[in-house]
């Protein structure tokens, strides 16, 4: 029996052995893993926020062609009349908008929102109607240039 307590005091200090060793390589896979996950995480948030900021600086592209035309169209009216000046303020603050857009971080833009039609949410639901009345005028406008394009070229409904 003597012979049996080294060996089980050998077998019990491989087993130590063995699962130090184990937990060494399972620490280093998680390390690993963990690693690689925060790179892909950091990659596609880089990614996000780059898509991101090209919509935004899209929509005040968009925003500041609409100044254009907006003051474009109160060049053509009465100088000095009520229409002309109310065109020529519209084109202003929404050229502002786009500089604000262009300008703002994504992550205050919303908060900002959240404040402005806190404190004037009349003027908020105004312009917020307008915006989507003039989306909808844009679609609309978009969608009969493509028909007519097709019909044009061939490719609409009832072409042979």
């Amino acid at each position: 029996m003597t012979n049996s307590t080294p060996n089980v005091s050998k077998a019990k200090k491989e087993a130590e052995n063995t699962a130090h060793a184990l937990k060494d390589r399972a620490t280093a896979a998680y390390d690993s893993t963990k690693t690689k996950v925060q790179a892909e995480v950091s990659d596609l948030r880089d990614r996000a926020g780059n898509r991101v900021h090209d919509a935004k600086d899209s929509v005040a592209d968009r925003f500041d062609s609409t100044a254009e035309r907006l003051d474009d169209a109160a060049q053509n009216m009465t100088e000095g009349s009520p229409q002309a000046e109310a065109a020529h303020r519209v084109a202003y603050g929404v050229s502002n908008a786009a500089q604000t857009l262009r300008d703002a971080e994504l992550s205050t833009l919303g908060d900002d929102l959240t404040h402005v039609a806190r404190r004037h949410p009349v003027a908020f639901a105004g312009a917020a109607a307008l915006a989507g009345f003039a989306v909808g005028r844009f679609l609309k406008s978009s969608g009969t240039r493509n028909a007519n394009s097709k019909a044009r070229h061939g490719t609409g409904r009832g072409s042979v």
